[in-house]
């Protein structure tokens, strides 16, 4: 039995390599992840931002440039000579957005809080609002409010009945200089409960949903199989055994299928960086993550008994484990959906490492689930 059931095996496995769609999705998976980390270091690899003012000797935008091009962000940050420069490479693509300060900003600051101008403090050109661009005038805003904030401060302080010995703009400097040293820099502390080393910075916006979009990959792979060995059923191609013993075949066509994308994910999580924080658990995690994901296939394949169904179910799938599983965006709620797909449990697994006995849970209940459906929907 266990010979022929390696015979099999091998034959599926065989097959797979046969498939010239499927060796390119191969190929494709780590080729992406490789590219996608190379752009992300690059300094035009995610989004330049061009700076200018229409007084660049401006001293308060010195500064603000100057911070916001000695900071390693995902973001670059390029001065122009002109606003005229920096829009114009908007336009023809070579920048995301272009940030035009007002001229005089310390005299601006100064009228835009006491309401004596409607002169706006930053302008921002941009061709197309993306989400990066979106976060990235959090950014604009946070530089911003640092400079503007003492004008707000003298502001308040004028509204007041102050006596004239403290009512003298040196002193408000004095002051306002005095409390901002006594602040720490960083006034938010962010932290990882299940990394404590890892630190905010070692985020990538490019790289970061790329465990998610390698589990789906993986899911898409193994749902391919299964429609493989639905096709092979419905032309007779397992008559040789009973309706009953069939159920192994297709795990033993999904594994073969699996064992190929297993080796092409842990090749792109080695080059993309994932592997090297624990590389045994990130194993192990994906190992059961795999599992699972054959009997989540199986099951759906038993549902459907046709490959033209579940060519329809496909799409539908991939969807709902983008839509649902935190891959790019956490959406709330739906939870009796999202226990159901493998992704979800693999996933969660990272933001809760105790999550993963939900895992183990759910490979126990869905290869149950295989064998009671194969049994009612298959009966000889």
């Amino acid at each position: 039995m266990i010979i022929t059931n390696l015979k099999w095996f091998l034959a599926f496995f065989k097959r797979m390599s046969r498939k010239p769609v499927f060796l390119v999705t191969l190929l494709i998976i780590p080729v992406i992840c490789i590219a996608m980390n190379v752009v992300s270091d690059e300094e035009s690899g995610i989004m330049i931002i061009g700076l200018s003012s229409y007084d660049v000797n401006d001293s308060v935008y010195k500064n603000i440039a100057r911070e916001l091009k000695s900071e390693s962000t995902s973001l670059l940050f390029v001065e122009y000579s002109t606003p005229d420069e920096a829009i114009e490479d908007v336009k023809k693509g070579k920048a995301s957005s272009a940030w035009v300060f007002a001229d005089d900003l310390d005299k601006t600051m100064a009228e835009f809080v006491s309401g004596n101008t409607e002169e706006k403090l930053c302008n921002v050109y941009l061709n197309e609002d993306t989400v990066l661009k979106q976060l990235s005038r959090e950014k604009l805003h946070g530089v911003l409010f640092k400079n503007l904030s003492y004008d707000i401060y003298v502001n308040f302080m004028n509204s007041r009945n102050i006596d004239s010995e403290y009512a003298d703009e040196n002193t408000y400097k004095e002051l306002f200089d005095a409390q901002k040293e006594s602040l720490s820099d960083e006034l938010i502390a962010f932290e990882f409960y299940n990394s404590p080393n890892k630190k905010i910075e070692d985020t990538n916006y490019l790289t970061s949903p790329l465990r998610g979009l390698l589990a789906t990959a993986l899911i898409i792979c193994c749902l391919a199989a299964m429609m493989y060995s639905l096709e092979d059923e419905n032309e007779g191609k397992y008559a040789m055994f009973p309706i009953n013993k069939r159920l192994k075949l297709h795990y033993l066509s999904s594994y073969a299928s699996v064992l190929y994308v297993f080796v092409a994910v842990i090749i792109a999580m080695s080059f993309s960086g994932l592997l090297r924080e624990n590389i045994f658990l990130e194993i192990i995690y994906l190992l059961v993550y795999c599992i699972i994901s054959v009997g989540f296939c199986v099951a759906v394949g038993i549902v459907c008994k046709k490959k033209a169904r579940l060519c329809f179910a496909f799409p539908m799938l991939i969807v709902l484990t983008i839509a649902l599983c935190p891959i790019f965006v956490s959406v709330p709620g739906l939870e009796p959906i999202k226990v159901m797909l493998p992704t979800y449990h693999y996933l969660m697994t990272f933001v809760d490492p105790l999550h993963f006995s939900h895992m183990l849970l759910y490979a126990v209940i869905i290869y149950g689930l295989d064998f009671v459906l194969y049994r009612l929907l298959n009966r000889e």
